[in-house]
């Protein structure tokens, strides 16, 4: 019995002893890697100080939370530096867009496969998880003004999208006028907020100097985000 015994007691040793012997190379390999993944995302962060700043400045990891960074920005900005696929992921491009010519992405890569990684890794790694939506402020915000009194306009269109709205003093009874940029509208309303003229225009107004019967409107062309970089009008 005793015999056994000494058996069981030496085999228990030898686990104890296997276990203090594996911590050392467990904690020696996960700091390995550490080190390792500490340094790719290094790396990372200076390929994209040369290679995105070659474009616009370097923008903060934390403007932007992980998945968006991820499945978002950088596949967009993958194109920029000729990378159009990477780890099987397709990347959006518009290249046969006729707007942008031919020269707008580059025909070579600028950066290889594991450099692009890198980026990828320190972007993900250094950004959050979820951005900090809420804000305290110290003074609460009102909907509502008591000195003004809320009166919408007859006028029933298309969803406004609206680049100005102004009054004509030049015109007491119809003073009120208003640029809708969906559908290239001027409007002027009386002081009933009653429609009662329109003229189409050619862009998206922002501003309007009145000169005795004439009008000089600004129309800033094109408001809407476009690759081309001319357009004539």
């Amino acid at each position: 019995m005793f015999k056994n015994l000494k058996i069981s007691i030496s085999n228990s040793t030898k686990f104890i002893i296997l276990i203090v012997i594996s911590i050392p190379i467990i904690v020696y390999s996960c700091t390995n890697k550490e080190n390792s993944q500490n340094k790719r995302i290094e790396e990372g962060k200076k390929l994209a100080e040369k290679s995105c700043q070659s474009c616009h400045l370097l923008p903060d990891p934390n403007l932007a939370d992980k998945a968006s960074w991820e499945k978002g920005i950088l596949p967009k900005m993958g194109p920029r530096l000729g990378i159009f696929m990477h780890n099987g992921l397709r990347y959006p491009i518009v290249k046969y867009d006729s707007t942008i010519g031919n020269n707008y992405y580059p025909k070579d890569r600028l950066i290889t496969n594991l450099e692009w990684q890198k980026i990828i890794d320190y972007y993900v790694a250094s950004s959050p998880i979820k951005l900090k939506t809420k804000q305290k402020y110290q003074i609460p915000i009102l909907d509502s003004l008591n000195q003004f009194e809320i009166q919408e306009p007859k006028y029933k269109g298309m969803p406004p999208a609206t680049t100005f709205v102004g009054i004509d003093e030049k015109q007491p009874k119809t003073p009120f006028i208003y640029s809708n940029v969906l559908n290239h509208t001027f409007y002027r309303f009386n002081e009933k907020l009653k429609q009662i003229d329109s003229f189409k225009t050619k862009g998206p107004i922002v501003n309007v100097i009145s000169e005795q019967n004439k009008w000089l409107v600004c129309n800033i062309g094109i408001l809407n985000p476009t690759m081309d970089p001319i357009r004539k009008y």
